[in-house]
């Protein structure tokens, strides 16, 4: 939700000025896609509106008051507290270091307040340093580059150790002291950029690594993922270095090297600047980590190269995806052409922020939180005297794991809005409009049901908020997904499926009547004494159903199958 300076006067009346001034902003953000731009300002921005002013077939709404490109904060409190409701907002952009609200949080830093921008100052603040969260930013596109600094962060020209530095994280490995330095951080094409000389005898084949094993880039196994960066010869020769490659490794949990996972051999001079890359799959269940570096193949003799490295990236994936620049730790990573949105990282285990006062008299209504993943509205209430609190894992009146749920398990949090009372059917429309602007994922859970709901032993597959795509009943199925377990409503698990091709296929529908295919089923299983029954009150669906996103509708949970058949006596 960062502030974006394309200042309206508030003296726009016409379609043509308005419509001039959006599409200007849509071409600040990238050119090729103005339009598409201008829709979602266009969706953004109906809140609270005035007379629309169309433009073609373009409708564009005017709001003076409370410009959402201008303020979102602003626009937040005009739209959801515009008579006064008790409440409170946690908008990453108000996000202090301090409990007192005094010092702007920093990128990879603690959060030690969100103040609140309900008009009721209801701040959410954690003064103990180990359980406060961390604040960042990302692109709205999403956050692609693993690597911790991609950038050149503390470099400074010299030689290394010696005046000199090489980015955080970033080293050149196997050349004694003196004989590494650092020429230029002048920017490349746009890009950042280190000029690296390597000088002297080595005392193995250097390598110039990007992370080293202690440093911890997650993986799970069968990920494909792909290593990329610009390398350019720029000085010296490659005399006695027999080879150069660009190598992927793999590093156990405790950052100890399992091997290689795919390396490419650059067989060309290096006299081009080129993005090179290399790409592999995780096969060892060992490896939990990776990294990625050049190798500079060598045997005897001095070695004196010059090479410019620019713009390091590591991603999930086969091919290399547009630059995105890392640095503090990967909490500030930016792209071009992308807007950026500022979010606060809950671990799960033990961050969390809770209201700095209790709400005397109390708070029944809805929450709204949007993360990586989507966004979710869940029902709360807060007795009198109590307090919000958020984190580690869920909040006042969600779901277990409901952080997990609508972050996508990164634990990136972009925004809340709590407030007494129901959400109306337009205002959760606008409000997931505006987690979509804000870089949200594609999920929307509306008022998710709680399995508690249900006794030991029932499973109700028009509820199905108990599928997960593990068997251990770890992570939440979504739309689309294979189901491998099912929780009963006491949260133990009761049925499993270990074998990927007889698992089911999950989906959802909204329960009012013009949103459920003709061909729909309910379907209920209660198990009880080892045994299934299933119970169906129309023909089986002969097809994934695929998540409707009807606003205002509580969600109904169901499994596509095949033809007609009985559950197995035992999985699944």
């Amino acid at each position: 939700m960062t502030k974006i300076t394309a200042d309206f006067t508030g003296l726009e009346n016409s379609s043509d000025q308005i419509a001039a001034k959006l599409v200007s902003l849509a071409s600040f953000w990238d050119a090729s896609a103005s339009l598409a731009y201008l829709e979602d300002v266009r969706d953004v921005f109906n809140a609270q509106l005035l007379t629309p002013i169309l433009n073609g077939d373009l409708a564009i709404t005017w709001m003076p008051l409370a410009n959402l490109l201008n303020d979102p904060e602003a626009w937040v409190a005009a739209t959801f507290f515009a008579e006064s409701q008790v409440g409170l907002t946690m908008l990453p952009d108000l996000a202090r270091a301090d409990v007192a609200g005094e010092t702007p949080a920093a990128f990879g830093g603690p959060v030690g307040r969100v103040s609140d921008n309900s008009l009721n100052a209801r701040h959410l603040i954690q003064a103990t340093g180990a359980a406060q969260p961390a604040f960042g930013r990302r692109p709205t596109s999403g956050l692609r580059n693993r690597l911790p600094n991609s950038g050149k962060g503390v470099a400074s020209a010299g030689v290394v150790g010696a005046g000199g530095a090489l980015p955080s994280y970033w080293s050149v490995t196997n050349m004694p002291a003196g004989s590494v330095e650092v020429l230029s951080l002048a920017e490349k094409n746009g890009r950042p950029c280190v000029r690296i000389r390597i000088n002297g005898i080595p005392t193995g084949s250097p390598r110039i690594r990007f992370a080293s094993g202690v440093d911890q880039i997650p993986v799970e196994t069968s990920q494909d993922w792909v290593h990329s960066v610009w390398l350019q010869r720029v000085g010296g020769d490659q005399t006695n270095i027999n080879a150069v490659f660009f190598n992927l490794i793999g590093d156990d949990a405790g950052g100890n090297n399992t091997g290689g996972i795919s390396s490419t051999t650059l067989s060309d001079t290096l006299a081009d600047d080129v993005r090179r890359s290399t790409a592999g799959t995780i096969s060892n269940p060992a490896i939990a980590s990776i990294r990625g570096e050049i190798s500079l193949s060598w045997a005897s003799g001095a070695i004196d190269i010059t090479l410019d490295v620019s713009a390091p990236q590591l991603e999930i994936g086969v091919e290399a995806t547009d630059v995105q620049i890392t640095a503090a730790d990967n909490f500030a990573v930016t792209q071009s052409g992308q807007p950026s949105v500022d979010y606060i990282r809950f671990d799960g285990v033990s961050d969390m922020l809770r209201t700095a006062s209790v709400f005397a008299g109390g708070l029944n209504g809805q929450a709204f939180v949007l993360g990586d993943a989507g966004c979710m509205v869940s029902d709360l209430s807060i007795a009198a005297g109590g307090d919000f609190i958020f984190g580690p894992t869920t909040w006042n009146g969600a779901p277990a794991g409901a952080v997990e749920t609508v972050s996508g398990g990164t634990g990136r949090i972009l925004g809340a809005v709590i407030r007494a009372g129901a959400f109306s059917e337009d205002e959760i429309d606008r409000l997931i409009r505006f987690a979509r602007a804000c870089g949200a994922g594609p999920l929307s859970e509306i008022n998710p049901w709680q399995p508690q709901a249900l006794g030991a032993g029932v499973v109700d597959l028009s509820r199905l908020d108990l599928a997960y795509t593990d068997t251990a009943g770890t992570l939440l199925a979504q739309p689309g997904q294979a189901v491998a377990a099912l929780r009963d409503g006491n949260g133990a698990v009761v049925a499993t499926q270990a074998t990927s091709a007889a698992r089911q296929t999950y989906g959802r529908h909204r329960r009012r009547a013009s949103a459920i295919a003709p061909n729909a089923a309910r379907m209920s299983v209660r198990l009880s004494h080892g045994r299934k029954r299933m119970s169906q009150t129309a023909s089986p669906v002969r097809r994934p159903v695929r998540a409707s996103t009807l606003t205002g509708c509580r969600s109904c949970y169901m499994m596509s199958w095949g033809p007609p058949q009985r559950f197995p006596s035992s999985p699944l």
